[in-house]
């Protein structure tokens, strides 16, 4: 099946699939399930592809592709020396990043999401949509931005006015 075809010293090395890891020479503890998964790499170590053509022309270490192609970006990236995850771009920039820019958006159902709601979370960081509060506008709500640019005055004394 020419899977690991050209490996000379890589160890612990798993492939399944027509030419998958076929270039690697002395890469380690990469795993690649799928046709031609990994194909290029020739030394990189600690590497994920899973699916045909997944991670094709990737050289490096410490990677994650799964996909179905050699398309660059792959459905998910993912970088282990840095624990950064991408999905629609192969260079995510925080712990997720999500790239719509191919017109996907981000949807996140709870059961209460509606339009004018807002994704708010607690002190434990667990969202949910929730109606905005403060003041009267159209249809007596205002949005997040406007809720946010509102001035605010607090008296704590009857003598004493904070800004």
């Amino acid at each position: 099946m020419n899977s690991l075809f050209a490996n000379t010293s890589g160890s612990d090395n798993t492939a399944s699939g027509n030419y998958a890891l076929r270039n690697n020479t002395t890469g380690e503890q990469n795993t690649a399930f799928g046709a031609s998964s990994g194909y290029t790499n020739s030394t990189g170590s600690r590497n994920v592809f899973l699916g045909y053509n997944a991670g094709y022309n990737e050289t490096g270490s410490d990677k994650l592709y799964i996909a179905n192609s050699a398309a660059n970006p792959p459905l998910i990236y993912g970088d282990f020396s840095t624990n950064f995850v991408g999905l629609g771009t192969a260079s995510p920039a925080a712990m997720l990043e999500i790239d719509g820019a191919s017109g996907a958006s981000i949807k996140i159902i709870d059961g209460n999401q509606a339009a004018g709601k807002v994704l708010t979370s607690d002190a434990n960081g667990q969202g949910s949509w929730q109606t905005p509060s403060g003041g009267a506008g159209s249809g007596g709500a205002l949005t997040a931005m406007q809720s946010l640019m509102q001035p605010t005055l607090s008296v704590q004394q009857p003598t004493c006015l904070l800004i």
